[in-house]
C-alpha cells in the first residue's frame, strides 16, 4: 500500500493463483512451489557474503512546487557464478509513480565502464502478471551479465510523483542476503516543510542550509550478511531508518499526518460512500439470515457466504492501491482484492446494522519494525474487526478456506491501525499461543528381515504449515499436489503409494495428511543386529555460528512425534538409547523409547518459546538447538536376531 506497490497478497494466495493459471509453464510452477516449500518447512539457504555485494547506494530526493523526485542510483558486485543468481533487477512504477531516465551499464571491479545496456535489453510488463487481473502496477526489468568476475552492474532512474503520502522510508539495509559497503541519502526540503522525520541508527547526519531549502545527508557504512535462522524468523539487529512524510498531503483526497486519527480518517473519506449493495444482494442476505437472532452467528453466516460467493483476485488501479472498489463491484464480479473483498463484508455486516471496522496491517510473516510515534502508510493488508461484547472477531477476507476468525502468521503479533472514524488509534493484534501451533506426527514403521519398511503416518499440522497446507489442499490441482508431497515427505529414499487428506473440520486450524511409503532399506543390517536410528523431529531452525546479534522468533513451536516401530519376526530388542530430558528458559526437549508388546514406541516432543532474545542470549540458544539436534540424531534402537 505504498506509493509505488498495490497491497500485497498473502504468499499462498500468490502460489493459488499461480497453480490456476493455466497458461503457465509447469517448471515455473514446481520452481516455485520448490520456493513455497522452503519458506513453509522452515529451512533457509545460506549465501557466502562474498557471491554478491551492494558497492554503493545513493538516493537523491527532492521536493520542488510538491512534485516528489527520487532518484537512485545503485552499483552491484557480481563475485561468482553463484552471485549470479541475483542478477535479475527490478524498476516498479505505476501511472501515478512515474520512472524516467534509466539507464544502466557494466563496469569491471576497478569502476572501469565496460558497456551500456541498450533499450531493446529492457523489458516491460505487469508486476504481478500471474496472480493479477486490472493492475496499474508495472516493473522494467533486466539482466546484465559478464564472462570475468568480479564484475559491477550499475544503474540508475529517477521517479516522479505529483501525489504522494510518503518521501522516503529509506531502509539500506533491509536484506540479509548481501553486505552493503555504503549507502547514502540527500534529501533536499523547501525551508519551513512540514514534514515528519524518524531516524534510527545512523551514525552521520549532515545539513546545509541553501537560500530557499535544506539539504541533509544521511551516511551508513558496512552491514554484514547475515544468514536467517529460518525464513519465519530472523536476527534482529539495529538497522538504520530514516522515514520522512509530509504533514499534509494529498493522495486521491487531503490528509494529515499529525496523528493516527487523521491518518485514519484520510482513509476512511477516501473511501467513503462505497459500501452500498444492489437491492438482489440484500434479498438474498434477508433470506440467508431469516430468523437467526444470535450476533456471531450471523456474522459467521456473512463471512461463509463472503468465502463461498467470492474470490481474491489482485485488482489493483487507482489511488496507490489504498482506494477500494465499491461494494457493489464485488457484487456484481464476484471478486476482488483485499480492500474490496474487506469493504464487501463491511457492506454485509452493515445491511444487518452490525459495526465492524477496518484494520490496516503489515502482513508477512516476518513482521517489520513499527514506528509508533511516526503516523504514515506502514502497512500493505487491510482486514476486518467486529466487536461483539467484549470480544473482537477478526476477519481475514481474502481466503476461500481459513476458519472463522482465525488470525495466522501473516497478521498475528503486530501492531495494526484500527480505522474509526475521529478515534483511529493503533492496537496489538493477537499472538499465536502454543496450542495453536501444535503439529502432531504418528508413524509406524513395519519391518521386515532385510531392513525394509512399510511406513504409514498421520501428519496434523497447525499454525503456519497448515496455512500453507490448506492452500494446497483447496486450490492445487493433483499433479502439483503430487510434487508438494514429494517435498513434505521427509524420507531420501521411498516409494509413495498413496496419500489423502483427512476429513477437515471449516471451523478448526488444523489439517491431516495421511502418507503410505514402502522404505527400502531403512534400517541398517550388520550381521545378526539390525540398526533404526531413530525419526528426527523436525526443528525447522539452521542457526549459524558465530553470531552476536539478537534473534525473534515470531511465534512458539510445538512438535510431537509418535512413532511405532514394528519388531520384525525372529528379532529381538537389544539396546536403545536412554531418555533425553533439555530443558531451558528457551524450550523443552523430551525424547523416551518404551517398549509395547512387540512393538517399540519412540516420543518426541519439543517445544520453542517465541520472543526476543538479546545478542548475549544467542550462544546459550544456539547451544540448546545444536545439543537437541546432536541427541535426537544419536538416538537408536538395536534389535538382533533371536537364536534357535
Amino acid at each position: 500500500m505504498d506509493t509505488i506497490l498495490p497491497f500485497n497478497f498473502c504468499f499462498v494466495n500468490c502460489f493459488i493463483y499461480i497453480c490456476q493459471y493455466k497458461k503457465l509453464n509447469v517448471k515455473i510452477k514446481r520452481l516455485f512451489l520448490t520456493l513455497m516449500l522452503t519458506v513453509t518447512s522452515g529451512f533457509s539457504g545460506f549465501l557466502m557474503a562474498t557471491d554478491f555485494e551492494c558497492i554503493r547506494s545513493v538516493r537523491h530526493l527532492e521536493v520542488i512546487k510538491n512534485n516528489l523526485y527520487t532518484t537512485d542510483s545503485l552499483v552491484y558486485q557480481v563475485n561468482n557464478r553463484n552471485g549470479e543468481r541475483f542478477s535479475d533487477f527490478y524498476i516498479p512504477y505505476s501511472k501515478i509513480v512515474k520512472v524516467s531516465r534509466i539507464n544502466a551499464w557494466l563496469e569491471d571491479s576497478k569502476g572501469n565502464r565496460l558497456r551500456e545496456l541498450k533499450k531493446s535489453e529492457y523489458q516491460d510488463r505487469s508486476s504481478f502478471s500471474y496472480a493479477s487481473l486490472y493492475q496499474d502496477d508495472r516493473v522494467k526489468t533486466f539482466q546484465i551479465k559478464h564472462n570475468i568476475y568480479p564484475y559491477r552492474v550499475c544503474y540508475t532512474f529517477t521517479y516522479t510523483e505529483s501525489q504522494y503520502g510518503w518521501i522516503t522510508d529509506w531502509k539500506p539495509f533491509d536484506t540479509d542476503e548481501f553486505p552493503t559497503r555504503e549507502a547514502r541519502l540527500y534529501v533536499t526540503l523547501p525551508k519551513n516543510n512540514g514534514v515528519r522525520y524518524f531516524v534510527e541508527n545512523v551514525p552521520s547526519v549532515r545539513s546545509d542550509t541553501l537560500i530557499d531549502a535544506v539539504v541533509t545527508e544521511y551516511l551508513v557504512k558496512g552491514n554484514p550478511a547475515v544468514a536467517k535462522i529460518s525464513e519465519d524468523n530472523l536476527f534482529d539487529f539495529d538497522r538504520p531508518r530514516v522515514a520522512i512524510a509530509p504533514l499534509n498531503f494529498k493522495l486521491g483526497v487531503t490528509g494529515s499526518l499529525e496523528s493516527w486519527k487523521t491518518f485514519g480518517d484520510w482513509f476512511l473519506n477516501l473511501n467513503k460512500g462505497l459500501t452500498q449493495l444492489p437491492e438482489t444482494d440484500l434479498l438474498k442476505v434477508n433470506r440467508m439470515l431469516q430468523g437467526i437472532t444470535d450476533t456471531v452467528t450471523i456474522i459467521k453466516t456473512l463471512y461463509n457466504y463472503l468465502q463461498e460467493n467470492t474470490r481474491y483476485v489482485n485488482v489493483s488501479i487507482g489511488i496507490g492501491g489504498w482506494k477500494s472498489f465499491p461494494a457493489s463491484y464485488v457484487a456484481q464480479n464476484k471478486y476482488g482484492d483485499c480492500k474490496a473483498l474487506t469493504n464487501y463484508m463491511k457492506a454485509l455486516l452493515e445491511c444487518k446494522g452490525i459495526k465492524s471496522s477496518f484494520v490496516l496491517i503489515n502482513s508477512g510473516r516476518q513482521p517489520q519494525g513499527f514506528m509508533d510515534q511516526m503516523p504514515c502508510s506502514q502497512f500493505n493488508h487491510v482486514i476486518l474487526a467486529v466487536p461483539v461484547g467484549k470480544d473482537t472477531i477478526w476477519l481475514e477476507n481474502t481466503s476461500q478456506s481459513m476458519p472463522f476468525g482465525y488470525v495466522g502468521s501473516y497478521t498475528q503479533n503486530r501492531k495494526a491501525l484500527l480505522v474509526d472514524e475521529g478515534h483511529s488509534r493503533l492496537i496489538s493484534m493477537p499472538f499465536l499461543k502454543k496450542e495453536d501451533v501444535v503439529c502432531t506426527r504418528k508413524m509406524n514403521f513395519t519391518l521386515d528381515e532385510n531392513g525394509n519398511a512399510d511406513f504409514s503416518a498421520v501428519f496434523t499440522d497447525r499454525g503456519a504449515l497448515y496455512e500453507s497446507m490448506n492452500g494446497f489442499k483447496n486450490y492445487c490441482a493433483e499433479k502439483d499436489m503430487g510434487d508438494y508431497i514429494d517435498h513434505y515427505i521427509p524420507f531420501g529414499s521411498y516409494e509413495l503409494k498413496g496419500w489423502k487428506f483427512g476429513e477437515t473440520n471449516p471451523d478448526s486450524a488444523k489439517i491431516d495428511l495421511r502418507l503410505n511409503l514402502a522404505l527400502p532399506k531403512f534400517a541398517r543390517m550388520m550381521g545378526d543386529n539390525c540398526y533404526i536410528r531413530t525419526f528426527p523431529i523436525p526443528e525447522g531452525f539452521k542457526f549459524p555460528t558465530p553470531a552476536n546479534l539478537p534473534v525473534t522468533i515470531f511465534w512458539p513451536v510445538c512438535n510431537i512425534d509418535s512413532s511405532f516401530y514394528t519388531i520384525p519376526s525372529g528379532y529381538k530388542l537389544k539396546t536403545i538409547s536412554d531418555p533425553i530430558h533439555l530443558s531451558i528458559d528457551f524450550g523443552d526437549f523430551v525424547s523416551n523409547i518404551s517398549i509395547l508388546e512387540n512393538k517399540i514406541l519412540v516420543y518426541k516432543k519439543l517445544e520453542i518459546n517465541s520472543g526476543k532474545y538479546l545478542a548475549i542470549e544467542y550462544e546459550r540458544l544456539f547451544a540448546f538447538l545444536k545439543t537437541i539436534k546432536e541427541s535426537d540424531h544419536s538416538n537408536f534402537i538395536n534389535l538382533t536376531k533371536i537364536k534357535e
